[in-house]
C-alpha cells in the first residue's frame, strides 16, 4: 500500500472481511475427552458426539476425529475445527442428582 500508513494488507484484508462477523454453523456437539497432541503439532480430539446435522452420527457415540485445525486455539474458540466439521465444545450433563 503507498498511502504513506505502513499497513498490513493482512490487517487490512481481515478488517474489510465481510465475513468475519458471520456467525460459525456448527456440524455438531462434541463433548470433549480428549486432545491428544503428537510433537508435530498435530492433534485429533475424543469425545462424545451430539446433535450431528449430517446425521452421521447418533447422540452420545464415541468418536474419533480428523486432524484437528485449530488445536493451539480451540480452548478460546470455543470449538474443535476438522476438515469437514466443526464441533462446538459441550459441557457434559450430568445426570447424578
Amino acid at each position: 500500500m503507498n498511502n504513506g500508513y505502513k499497513e498490513e494488507p493482512s490487517l487490512a484484508a481481515f478488517i474489510n472481511n465481510p465475513l468475519r462477523n458471520k456467525p460459525i454453523e456448527y456440524t455438531a456437539e462434541l463433548e470433549l475427552t480428549d486432545l491428544a497432541k503428537s510433537w508435530d503439532g498435530m492433534a485429533i480430539a475424543y469425545g462424545r458426539v451430539f446433535n450431528d446435522s449430517s446425521k452421521r452420527f447418533e447422540d452420545g457415540v464415541e468418536i474419533i476425529t480428523s486432524l484437528v485445525i485449530n488445536a493451539e486455539t480451540y480452548k478460546t474458540d470455543g470449538y474443535i475445527k476438522t476438515r469437514n466439521s466443526i464441533y462446538k465444545i459441550r459441557e457434559p450433563i450430568n445426570n447424578d442428582r
